[in-house]
């Protein structure tokens, strides 16, 4: 099973918030709801949707950034069926990899909460059997 505050890497198919198809990429596993893991996209670029810089160990390897706008969800028992065939988590921190994890969660609930930013919020499922095969993997 996996835990909150633990990096992740993968690559979904969606469309990414520029229009381009979504990239392989960092994600923070930020909640579990029911069978649900709530995951929030991390980029190496600032921008108007990015939050902060992450206070985040080794396993990030460049400056790093919660995209708040966007919540990635995939179901964890689907995830599990598929023997996490194309995902993969830091083997680093078993007791997590961000150091502010609790400051990115509730600015995560905050921004939901906020009614002027609804236009820009985005809900992306996932399926987990769908997920693409990467070239490379970051902790190999």
């Amino acid at each position: 099973m996996l835990k909150t505050n633990t990096i992740n890497y993968f690559k979904a198919i969606y469309t990414d918030y520029n229009g381009e198809e979504a990239k392989a990429r960092r994600h923070l596993l930020a909640k579990t709801e029911k069978e649900d893991g709530l995951f929030l996209k991390l980029t190496g670029i600032r921008t108007k949707l990015s939050g902060k810089e992450i206070d985040g160990k080794e396993c990030l390897s460049k400056h790093s950034y919660v995209v708040y706008e966007h919540k990635i969800l995939l179901s964890l028992l689907e995830l599990a069926q598929t023997n996490y065939q194309n995902f993969h988590t830091c083997p680093f921190h078993s007791n997590g990899c961000v150091d502010n994890f609790d400051e990115i969660v509730q600015k995560m609930e905050k921004v939901w909460r906020n009614k002027l930013n609804k236009q820009k919020r985005r809900t992306i499922r996932v399926i987990p059997s769908k997920l693409k095969e990467l070239e490379i993997i970051p902790w190999n």
